[in-house]
């Protein structure tokens, strides 16, 4: 799904992913660049990419910001989307305005998805 959305970069396979810094600490884009060998779901998502094997928990992005990729995992079940264009998704924009009103995550998330709604 993600290489058909054009989630990578098209002078090799870079992205932005996120990761949190800290346990409670915000949010944070790091540019990465899949291996020859990649796995997402399986085997990646025993470290970086999740909590364990076949457990994915990841936020990706494509460089120019038109492309999102995210996975979890729940009870009984793994979720994984991409959004092409998420500006303008009408779901999503509402989304990231709950989460400017929430008091439920940190203030430089709030912060940058709230910048993030101003550039739209």
């Amino acid at each position: 799904m993600s290489v058909e959305a054009g989630l990578f970069s098209e002078d090799g396979r870079r992205f932005l992913l996120a990761s949190a810094s800290g346990e409670d600490g915000p949010w944070q884009w790091t540019c990465v660049e899949l291996q020859d060998s990649w796995d997402i779901v399986g085997i990646g998502a025993a470290d970086l990419l999740g909590s364990a094997w076949g457990r994915p928990e990841f936020r990706m992005l494509s460089l120019d910001g038109s492309v999102l990729s995210c996975g979890t995992t729940g009870e009984s079940e793994i979720s994984i989307f991409t959004l092409k264009e998420p500006s303008r998704s009408a779901t999503f924009r509402r989304f990231a305005e709950w989460i400017v009103t929430s008091d439920a995550f940190h203030p430089v998330d709030v912060a940058e998805v709230y910048r993030w709604l101003k550039s739209i």
